[in-house]
């Protein structure tokens, strides 16, 4: 996808292994595998190029890894074109995945840009994604950005299966209805209830009238 989306992949390739040092590409192609089939001619890393062959303690294995991971993020990124990561459920994240994603935020000389995804009833105050955002509040007030997420209102679910299903806006007031009713407005829990009523044959498409149909009644019998 990378390869297909980037007309320069290949000189951006060699930056990187310009740039990159083997043995941190070695690490890097470690905790991603995907990556040795770019970075390593589809040899992959070498077996003695990984992090527990280079250092004797968690925390030099740590160490090693943040540093890998920057110089090939330093490598990537580009004043004009800088890499963006995003990290979805960081509800889930432990404490050494948190620490590298922290130490990826401080770095002035890395140009890429971060964005974290949690759900916050099940991130408390212990988390160390709280302590994570408190920092980062503190000390990158210009850059750091907390955006809360409210559910979908019913206009918005109304405006979603309109373009979804190619059907005016007011064609599809009574399926929002139900839709918003049954998932809260939950997009995820859209999506699928949606998909769920599809298989069910709950909403079909007339290929006669070439227009999605649907049972209300059906819909509103769902669980």
């Amino acid at each position: 996808v990378a390869q297909a989306a980037d007309p320069d992949f290949d000189v951006r390739v060699h930056r990187v292994r310009q740039i990159t040092r083997p043995r941190a590409i070695a690490i890097c192609c470690e905790l991603c595998p995907d990556l040795a089939d770019i970075l390593c001619d589809g040899e992959g890393a070498a077996p003695s190029a990984t992090s527990a062959n280079l250092a004797s303690t968690p925390k030099e294995v740590a160490r090693l890894v943040r540093a890998s991971v920057t110089r090939l993020l330093f490598a990537l990124g580009e004043a004009w074109r800088p890499v963006v990561l995003f990290f979805d459920d960081l509800q889930w994240a432990d404490a050494a995945s948190m620490e590298l994603i922290g130490h990826l935020t401080c770095q002035d000389n890395v140009r890429c840009g971060v964005v974290m995804s949690f759900r916050d009833t099940e991130v408390n105050s212990s988390h160390p994604l709280t302590s994570l955002r408190a920092k980062l509040a503190r000390t990158s007030r210009e850059h750091f950005v907390d955006i809360q997420l409210a559910p979908l209102q019913l206009v918005d679910v109304q405006d979603l299966l309109a373009d979804t299903l190619g059907t005016p806006a007011a064609d599809v007031a009574a399926l929002a209805d139900v839709v918003h009713a049954k998932t809260g407005g939950n997009p995820f829990f859209v999506r699928q209830f949606v998909e769920r009523m599809y298989d069910k044959g709950a909403i079909t498409f007339d290929f006669a009238t070439h227009k999605w149909t649907w049972d209300t009644g059906a819909l509103r019998e769902a669980a």
